[in-house]
């Protein structure tokens, strides 16, 4: 008979703590600065080892420590990001400081801050699931993905990639046991999130469904999966294309929300004109926001970047004054991909103005 024997939950991996600290020459100092909060941290960051992974892991952390810090968070997680590693189609990203800072898009925002506790021990307690799960889609370059990012930087926790391509590519065995794995991996880091990247490109479209074969299999058990998981694994979806879905992804069930994000309106690329300046140690201040807001339309946020990192690199290879002349200029220059793909993106904000609740404030 084989069982499946489960990973420490949060009370073992706290007495595995307890009992790895009463090891260390330095047991009385490690105890007083073991604060509720690092505890807490630190069962977090191990949720997904075994107990014997748990107690190596502690045991490194906290070596020749004579106190507690948050430097043995980052050692626990990054023997995480081995553990991860291991699956084969599993990346795991460490949240650049700063992630969620993102212009515009409010209603997404309120979306995540309104279940940032959602997560908590107390959201258990008062019977409160995990949101499952969201689908961003739309425009290329409109920061899909980094709003994924930024949902496990504001809610603080482990993000998870899902390589696709690895799922079919045969190193990490058949496309299912490797979606298996991975699914498998996902839920004994939970909490997590769980970013799949172009969803469209790895998930069968409805032609590759009616043919059947591994992309059919792989999509039947994502779909299986996502109806049913309990464990509170938040599956981030980005999508350029999620009309040739096929339609059951896209039902309430599996994600919570489908999201669009279009072009940035005139206030949002104001504030990510900002972000980008700021970023480059350049005072927003200095320049008339304003004008250079309403240079950049038809531009989305990544193009708005390129344009200010165009602006910074002439402004050094002249006499090095950053003008608000350079940097106009630089952004009408850019040729916006709502230009070169217009017919695209009308179709695009066409699907998505009945089917989608859009990402910024105004409406489609």
């Amino acid at each position: 008979k084989i069982e499946d024997v489960p990973l420490p939950g949060s009370d073992e991996l706290s007495s595995l703590l307890d009992a790895c600290i009463e090891e260390r020459p330095a047991r009385e100092s490690l105890r007083n600065s073991l604060t509720e909060d690092l505890r807490a941290k630190l069962v977090r960051a191990a949720m997904g080892f075994t107990s014997n992974e748990a107690a190596e892991v502690f045991f490194s952390a906290l070596m020749n420590e004579k106190e507690i810090t948050e430097k043995a968070i980052d050692i626990i997680l990054e023997e995480k990001g081995a553990l991860v590693r291991k699956s084969g189609v599993l990346e795991y990203v460490t949240a650049e400081a700063g992630t969620w800072e993102i212009g515009g898009l409010f209603n997404l925002k309120k979306w995540l801050k309104e279940r940032g506790d959602a997560f908590s021990p107390q959201a258990a307690r008062l019977g409160l699931s995990a949101p499952r799960g969201i689908l961003v889609m739309g425009v290329s370059g409109c920061g899909k993905s980094l709003c994924v990012k930024a949902a496990a930087s504001f809610w603080k926790l482990p993000l998870l990639r899902l390589d696709m391509g690895r799922v079919y590519d045969g190193v990490a065995g058949p496309p299912e046991e490797a979606m298996r794995k991975a699914i498998k991996t996902a839920e004994a880091l939970a909490p997590c999130v769980l970013w799949i990247d172009e969803i469209e490109a790895g998930i069968a479209n409805q032609l590759q469904k009616q043919a059947g074969g591994n992309e059919a299999r792989v999509l039947a058990l994502f779909l299986t999966w996502m109806q049913e998981k309990t464990a509170p694994v938040f599956v981030g979806a980005t999508a350029n294309e999620v009309e040739v879905l096929p339609p059951e992804i896209l039902r309430k069930g599996r994600f919570d929300e489908l999201f669009y994000m279009g072009l940035p309106s005139k206030d949002e690329r104001k504030e990510i004109l900002d972000i980008h300046m700021r970023k480059r140690n350049v005072d927003p201040n200095k320049y008339d926001m304003e004008y250079l807001a309403a240079s950049t339309e038809g531009l989305n946020g990544a193009e708005i970047e390129q344009g200010v990192i165009s602006a910074i690199f002439e402004s050094k290879s002249g006499d090095g004054e950053l003008s608000e002349h350079i940097l106009a200029n630089a952004l009408r220059n850019t040729v916006p991909l709502s230009r070169t793909m217009r017919e695209r993106i009308q179709k695009i904000e066409a699907w998505a103005r009945d089917r989608a609740m859009k990402a910024s404030l105004e409406t489609l």
